[in-house]
């Protein structure tokens, strides 16, 4: 019992939470996201956003048609990603 209560505990505090009235929706999200992301080089293959207790969480599943995506490469995308959220 105990082992599976911790593990469930795990698992809610990594998944986002719902998104609230006011906050954008995952399509948004994405609409605003996708040229960035392929400006970059990059093909956006997945979007989860959601809302946590003290902060929102934005992941991207990310590809490259030719190589391996790179630690770089998510760098990249991330400061640019970051910078345009944070002007909306």
């Amino acid at each position: 019992m105990r082992g599976s209560r911790r593990a469930r505990r795990r698992r809610e505090s990594e998944e986002p939470g719902p998104v609230g009235a006011g906050e954008p929706t995952p399509e948004e999200i994405r609409r605003v996201v996708e040229p960035v992301v392929e400006e970059l080089g990059l093909e956006l293959l997945d979007l989860k956003y959601g809302r946590g207790r003290t902060s929102a969480l934005l992941r991207l599943v990310l590809d490259h048609p030719e190589a391996a995506v790179t630690v770089e490469a998510c760098s990249r995308v991330s400061g640019a990603v970051g910078r345009l959220l944070d002007g909306l």
